[in-house]
Order: structure tokens, then sequence, then C-alpha cells
């Protein structure tokens, strides 16, 4: 029962008799000041960081909605070249800059040109297929149109990896120089350490912390990053599919090859005769 009372009594004597704030103050602006300012860097550092991480992470997000909405429209599409053939852009998407690599390859192959011109629509009916050969190079442009633009989103929305480690780095380093700057301004100090070393240890404990928050973050995005960069690597297998499908010429067609009896038995060499005399210069 006495144990009860005590319990429930707390909150009111913590009103009749708040923390003493005014020591804490003392010593945030005298003793405590080079730990405070340690880690307020520790935390500005850490602010700027995060920011930079969820910057990148809006700029995968915004790549991805224009993603959604090429696809919308590509899944939707008469044919693979509709969308070329009508000029529709897609500003932000990856994966449509890699169609109109492949698109302006394989219309170059169809009608001898990469671009929308008049009459294009006319030409495409008229023209053609391809050969296997032809897709290859179609393959080609396609593949190295990914592996450009897959560096490109990787220098634009991977985060730093050694952001964590920088953040530890930075907190020891702060910690041993608050240990430093209270060893020099005391000069018992060998007699005080116990008082010295935990102000020390603050921010390196801090930066632990901090570390280990920005790494989740920067962890998170760097998944959703590789898997964008891995779907961007597969789309030109599977617009090569639909290529082959409506635009290669799958036949086997044999070529005409002159015969080699037209060519009449060869003329044995004269070693009687130098070789402008001889009968096989002058059947040539």
């Amino acid at each position: 029962m006495l144990a009860y009372l005590k319990f429930m009594s707390a909150p009111l004597l913590l009103q009749i008799n708040p923390p003493d704030l005014a020591a804490f103050q003392t010593w945030a602006s005298g003793p405590g000041l080079p730990t405070t300012t340690a880690c307020g860097l520790l935390l500005l550092l850490a602010f700027i960081l995060l920011i930079r991480i969820f910057s990148r992470r809006r700029s995968t997000m915004d790549f991805g909605e224009a993603d959604e909405n090429f696809f919308d429209t590509f899944r939707n599409s008469a044919h693979v070249l509709a969308i070329f053939q009508d000029s529709v852009e897609f500003k932000g998407s990856p994966h449509w800059q890699v169609y109109l690599a492949g698109c302006r390859e394989l219309a170059f192959h169809l009608i001898g040109t990469d671009r929308v011109e008049q009459n294009f629509a006319i030409r495409l009916s008229a023209a053609g297929r391809i050969s296997s050969s032809q897709l290859k190079t179609v393959q080609r442009a396609m593949k190295r149109a990914a592996d450009e633009i897959e560096l490109n989103f990787q220098s634009v929305t991977s985060p730093d990896p050694k952001a964590g480690s920088f953040i530890r780095w930075a907190g020891l380093t702060l910690g041993m120089a608050v240990f430093a700057e209270a060893v020099l301004h005391h000069a018992d100090a060998l007699f005080d350490l116990p008082h010295l070393i935990p102000p020390a240890l603050l921010p390196i404990g801090l930066s632990i912390l901090l570390s280990l928050m920005v790494s989740a973050s920067a962890a998170c995005l760097l998944r959703r990053t590789t898997a964008a960069a891995a779907r961007l690597q597969l789309f030109p297998a599977e617009l090569s599919i639909l290529i082959e499908r409506t635009f290669v010429d799958h036949g086997i067609h044999s070529a005409d090859l002159p015969s080699v009896a037209s060519l009449g038995a060869p003329a044995a060499p004269s070693f009687n005769l130098p070789p402008s005399d001889s009968s096989t210069r002058h059947g040539l």
C-alpha cells in the first residue's frame, strides 16, 4: 500500500520539485559546451545525409511513375512501333529511352530512316521484314542504351555507401577532440578522469545511433535502385521478343550460287614455260 501511494504521488512531487534545469544549462554552456557542439554537428551531418537520401528516393519514385505511364501506353498500343510512330514522349522514363533506341534501329532496317517522317505509317505498312542478323543489330542497340541509361540512373539515385561509416568516424574524431579539450583545461585531469570520459563518449554513442539510422535508409534505397536497374536490363529481352514475332522473317532462303561445272576443267600449269606464257595465264 505504501509503495502504491509513492507511485501515485510521483507526478505531484515532480510538480512541486521540478528538475534542476538551471544546472543542466550551466553545464551545457560551460564544461559541456564542447560536447553539446559536437553532438549538434553530428545531428546536422546526419540531417544533411538523410535529406540527400530522401531526395534520391524521390528521384527514384519519379522515374518509376514515368515508367508506369510508359508501360500503360505501351501495353495498349497496336504494335511495337506505335508509340514511336505517334511521336509520344515520356520524359524521365528510362524504359522509354531504351524503347526509343530500339525503335530507331528497327525503323532504319525496315524503311531506311530512324526518324518519323512524312508517310511513315504508309512506308511501314509496305515494308517487308528484317532478317535475324538485322535483329541482332537492334538487340545490340537496345543493350547499349540500357547499359548507358543504367549508369546514369545509378549515379542519380544510388546512395553513398560510406555515409554511415563517415558519421561514425566523425563521432570518434569529435569525441577525441572533446576529451583532449577537457584534459587541456583541467589541471588535475589525471585525478578527474571518471568525470572527463563520459562527455567524450556521448558524441561517439550518438554517432553510432545516427549511423545506424542513415545506413538503414541508404540500404532501403539501394534495394529499390538495384531492383529498378535489374528490370531495366531485362526490358531489351522483352522488347526483342515482341519485335521478333512481328518484324523478323524466319524463312530459310537458299542463295543462288554459280555452278562449279560451268567453270570448266582447270588447266594444269606448265613447268616448261614461264608464268607469262603458261596456259593458265591465257585461260584467265
